[in-house]
């Protein structure tokens, strides 16, 4: 899970964590804004309004109207807090049914509330009591030189984060490293990789 000010380079990072047609690894980016933008985007088509260049997955449309997102989100959030989280578990758990030939590390870019990471934390504690998983959870925290909260609610939220969570990892880049950004997210990658084959080495061992 990634926190941080909107443009910190969160999405970034977690590009850089992804890998393509890998037999033996499957990665995957989960945003909790991904169901939020689904749902605006069937908003726009049951209206007969909705194309490719008017939709929520469309980055230059999602930003001219970033208040419809935040507005959805709120009303959503309203009714149920854990509405977002609630959603990117029930995907983890389809894709890791169906990928369970693969290690698995799911990427959540864009964890803004607390209340996210405590359900995401309760969900991998859920799927450890299962048998033969072995799930965990690492977060991280970035933050860029000059950039400031988008909005008061934005370093509210951010800042519960980081009062109430301790982050597996706190970065701290400049402007313009994107390339640097992404380079950390594959060294991530890579260590979370060898942990996953620790526990399977240790896990064959007590086996045998």
């Amino acid at each position: 899970m990634v926190t941080g000010y909107a443009r910190s380079g969160k999405d970034t990072l977690a590009d850089g964590m992804m890998v393509e047609n890998d037999s033996a690894l499957g990665t995957y980016k989960v945003p909790f804004s991904e169901s939020l933008k689904t749902a605006a985007d069937l908003f726009l088509n049951t209206l007969g309004v909705y194309s490719k260049t008017n939709s929520f997955h469309n980055e230059e449309f999602k930003v001219a109207h970033r208040k419809f997102l935040i507005l959805g989100g709120t009303i959503a959030r309203h009714i149920n807090p854990e509405v977002f989280a609630a959603f990117v578990g029930r995907e983890i758990e389809a894709c890791s049914e169906t990928q369970k030939d693969k290690r698995q590390i799911f990427v959540i870019p864009d964890w803004r509330y607390v209340n996210e990471y405590f359900f995401i934390k309760a969900f991998v504690e859920n799927m450890n009591k299962m048998p033969d998983q072995h799930w965990f959870l690492k977060t991280a925290i970035i933050t860029k030189a000059n950039n400031i909260p988008a909005c008061e609610t934005e370093a509210t939220s951010i800042g519960r984060n980081i009062r109430e969570v301790n982050f597996d990892y706190d970065l701290l880049f400049q402007e313009n490293q994107a390339k640097e950004i992404k380079s950390r997210g594959e060294q991530y990658r890579l260590v979370i990789e060898r942990q996953m084959m620790k526990w399977e080495r240790e896990r064959g061992s007590t086996k045998s």
